[in-house]
């Protein structure tokens, strides 16, 4: 992680951090889960539908209400492997066995959805916290692109 913060420092960009669903739903001490595990958890769906519409407002009023030059929104940055939090690799119960799925996870879903029904289009970016050389280039990469 201290690569793509070194990285975002040098680009002199802000990060916002989310609110982590398992963590304010679950604690610290929690067993590791799948999506779907953490999906037919009695009331963890409606806590990342609450999360993710505050923070999608959040967002929407960081980039709509500010003074000029304003904020962009660059990227929604997930950490991969997270049953919540992934962007393109994401835990799943198939067939009895975990898999890694080519799919967000559950509260990035949803705050997908979230910020598109506020008219943001915003780019998802999964980072590798094993894999930081690769996380920052495709992060690097992102940013050229926007900037």
């Amino acid at each position: 992680m201290s690569e793509i913060l070194q990285l975002l420092s040098a680009l002199k960009i802000d990060v916002v951090q989310l609110p982590c669903p398992e963590f304010s739903f679950c604690g610290n001490r929690r067993p590791p889960r799948t999506k779907d595990e953490y999906n037919n958890l009695p009331g963890f769906r409606l806590h990342c539908e609450r999360l993710a519409k505050a923070s999608a407002q959040n967002l929407w009023d960081m980039a709509t209400m500010g003074r000029k030059p304003g904020i962009k929104i660059l990227a929604v940055v997930g950490g991969e492997k997270s049953p919540t939090c992934g962007v393109g690799s994401t835990p799943q119960t198939v067939d009895g066995e975990k898999k890694y799925l080519e799919e967000k996870g559950l509260f990035l879903e949803i705050l997908e959805k979230e910020l598109k029904n506020l008219g943001l289009e915003t780019p998802f970016v999964g980072v590798h916290l094993d894999k930081p050389e690769e996380s920052r280039k495709r992060l690097h990469d992102l940013l050229k692109h926007e900037g």
